[in-house]
Parts: C-alpha cells; structure tokens; sequence
C-alpha cells in the first residue's frame, strides 16, 4: 500500500540510524489519523540544514533497485535491498503495483487493484442495465394490462349507461 510505501520502515533501519535521516517522521513529516500529512517545520528545517544529503537520501535511491533476484509475484520482488532504497522509489513501485495487472502463467493473470475495481464497477454496471431492462418490460406489460382494464372498464360503463338509459325511458313510459 501507499502508506506502507511511505511510513512501513523495519526495525533493523530504525535501529541502525544514527542520524535520524531513515523514516519520514524523523524529518518532520507525520502521518495523521485522516490520512493528510502534517509537516513540522522547525524539524524539516533542521533536518535540511544539518545534512541535505542524508535528506536527499530518504527520498531519492541513489544506488538503484536490487531486488536480489527475487522471482516475480513474490513478495520480495519489489522490495529493494540496497543500502537505500529511496522513499520516492518505493512509492512509484507501490503505485505501479496498485495500476498494473501481472501475468503469472497463460492461465493466471493478477489483476492490479484499480484494474480488478474498474472490472467489478464494470460488471456492476451491465447488472444494473439488465436489472433495469428487466424492470422497465415488467412496467411495460403492467401499462399494456392497465390500459386494456381501463377499456374494458370504459366498455362496461358504456353499457351500463346505455341500459340504465333504456330502463329510464321505459319506467318513464310507464308513468
């Protein structure tokens, strides 16, 4: 994930650390509970100042991507295990994993997330147009039998006021 892209350091950097350059919230940079990014400027400043190398060197990976040789759709694949690893870099691994969809074999294909929710979103969407098509034929015949009741109905009304007409006439002749 992102965050973990940005704020998943291990223990081991942390420890070894002796300048305070290895996670993002050393510099000044923390993570709040929404999710937003809130920067401590007196601590980046000083972080800047002292040494804008080490700073560099949290964001940037100076000596590339060295996945050890790790096999593909391994978790270790896309993890760097040079001396750093540059924030920046793991982010757009993280991204890029996130947008792209993986082959395995001729049968398997690994799905990337926004690939995999643009595919459930799309199925969804053909779903609702048959629901909805389903629905609107019911309508339609329900509209034709209404239709047909109420000309009935008008036929009946017709033929009861053409006898009451009819009785009318003949107990007025009887009068």
């Amino acid at each position: 994930s992102i965050d973990q892209a940005l704020f998943g350091v291990d223990l081991d950097t942390v420890q070894a650390d002796t300048t305070g350059y290895s996670t993002m919230s050393l510099v000044g940079i923390k993570r709040q509970s929404d999710g937003t990014l809130l920067v401590n400027d007196s601590d980046l400043e000083d972080k800047l100042t002292n040494d804008i190398d080490a700073f560099a060197d949290l964001f940037v990976d100076l000596d590339g991507f060295d996945n050890g040789g790790a096999a593909d759709n391994t978790p270790a694949h896309d993890v760097d295990i040079t001396a750093d690893s540059g924030l920046a870099a793991t982010l757009d691994r993280a991204i890029q994993k996130m947008f792209t969809s993986t082959r395995v074999n001729d049968d398997l294909v690994i799905k990337g997330v926004f690939d995999n929710r643009t595919e459930t979103y799309n199925k969804d969407i053909l779903r609702f147009g048959k629901q909805i098509d389903a629905k609107q034929e019911y309508l339609d015949k329900f509209e034709e039998a209404l239709v047909r009741r109420f000309a009935n109905l008008e036929q009946l009304i017709g033929g009861l006021n053409a006898q009451g007409a009819s009785l009318s006439a003949a107990l007025g002749g009887l009068g």
